[in-house]
């Protein structure tokens, strides 16, 4: 049967002929020419129609009705039928984009009052088939948490894979279906690659799983906001006059946002870093309130140093400074951080690269110094955190618990 339209797509040899039926209606056929031969990989009958819903007990048949193109090389058809001895209306949208041989297929099913033209509930399953013409072909299969398959006809394999929504898609010998909720049919792919051998087409498989897995976990811009956003609400927040205190001229000392009478400046606040960051702002916006604020905040991170000559650990900084007096750990004990140190000393030593001020410099230095001091003759901290006597704090790893019990073993041994 000769086709009433072919829709072609963008850089793709895969064409969507629609051929006229019966009533006003269309069947579709998707072909991949290659040379003079052409391939039919899905095709539709009446006796295999598009797609199936079920409404009011019964299930009725979703023949295209209308076709048309739409923006950006899509392809939109459209199904009307009614739903015999009720009186609603069935609807069927189907679009279908494509690029590269790469085909998706998107349904949206309602049912409406022939009256009022109002949504009815009542839908049940929706069935969508993608019928394979007559010939030979095999299933390739892969494991993946992701519904998919791949239909090998020799020379080339069509791809399928669920990349969105809920349903179960199979494959038999007559085609490939989903069957999904009608609130959510899902999102069909049908990608198309050569492939001569059946390891070709495991691996064109295996490439459409990993891609659609990776689109999977990509955040929509509908739930993440901007970039922008985000950097306006923080910047706003480290600006308002509650977020930090005064301690001196020059300086100012974050605030701990849900623990009043603390002050913060490790273990995830960073002061050197947002103060950092604070002044990369001032170089995108050029308000001067950004950069003044940027550098209190440095100058105050230099107040959290331990600057005693005869402590063990001078050039350390503390995490918390409670009631404007007592430096501590976040946990209220006397242990340093090494990220804290490290953090401080990358933050204020960037600072004094802008500001030039001697201070940050020799701040950055010290905290640097105790860094080295505490590195073993392999380069490596033995904890993340020390004591005020210069300990290392152990680490609750399971093998420190595995350790007690095997020294008495040994000494049984032993003995």
């Amino acid at each position: 049967m000769s086709a009433e339209n072919t829709y072609n797509f963008p850089v793709s040899r895969t064409a969507v002929e629609v051929m006229p039926d019966h009533r006003n209606t269309f069947g579709l056929r998707v072909v991949w020419p290659q040379g003079r031969a052409t391939h039919v990989l899905f095709e539709t009958t009446p006796l295999r129609p598009l797609a199936e819903v079920l409404y009011a007990g019964q299930r009725f048949p979703l023949v295209p009705t209308a076709h048309r193109r739409e923006r950006r090389g899509r392809i939109a058809l459209e199904s009307r039928r009614p739903a015999a001895g009720t009186r609603g209306l069935l609807c069927g949208h189907l679009t279908l984009e494509g690029r590269q041989d790469r085909l998706a297929w998107e349904w949206r099913v309602a049912a409406r009052s022939v009256a009022t033209n109002r949504l009815l509930d009542g839908l049940g399953d929706f069935t969508f088939h993608l019928p394979f013409p007559p010939g030979k072909r095999q299933i390739v299969r892969a494991p993946a948490a992701r519904p998919g398959f791949g239909v090998w006809q020799g020379c080339l394999v069509v791809t399928v894979v669920l990349a969105a929504g809920e349903g179960e898609l199979t494959v038999d010998d007559k085609g490939v279906r989903l069957v999904a909720p009608s609130r959510a049919p899902g999102r069909v792919e049908t990608w198309v690659a050569p492939a001569r051998t059946r390891r070709e087409a495991e691996d064109a498989l295996l490439r459409h799983l990993a891609d659609a897995a990776d689109r999977a976990q990509q955040v929509s811009p509908a739930s993440c906001p901007p970039l922008s956003d985000l950097a306006d609400r923080a910047a706003a927040v480290l600006m308002a006059p509650e977020a930090a205190d005064k301690r001196g001229v020059d300086r100012l000392i974050l605030r701990s946002p849900d623990r009043p009478g603390l002050h913060v400046n490790g273990d995830g606040a960073d002061a050197a870093l947002v103060a950092r960051a604070l002044y990369d702002r001032y170089r995108f916006t050029g308000d001067d309130a950004e950069r003044r604020r940027a550098f209190l905040l440095a100058r105050g991170a230099c107040e959290f140093q331990i600057v005693d000559e005869e402590s063990t650990h001078r050039g350390a900084f503390w995490d918390v400074l409670r009631a404007k007096k007592h430096f501590e750990d976040p946990d209220g004990g006397r242990t340093l951080s090494v990220a804290t140190a490290a953090r401080a000393a990358f933050g204020l030593q960037w600072m004094h690269a802008h500001f030039g001020q001697e201070v940050l410099s020799r701040t950055a230095l010290a905290a640097a110094q105790w860094l080295l001091l505490k590195l073993d003759r392999e380069g490596l901290f033995a904890g993340e955190r020390y004591h005020e006597d210069g300990r290392p704090v152990a680490p609750p790893a399971p093998d420190n618990g595995g350790a007690g019990i095997a020294i008495p073993e040994a000494a049984e041994r032993g003995a």
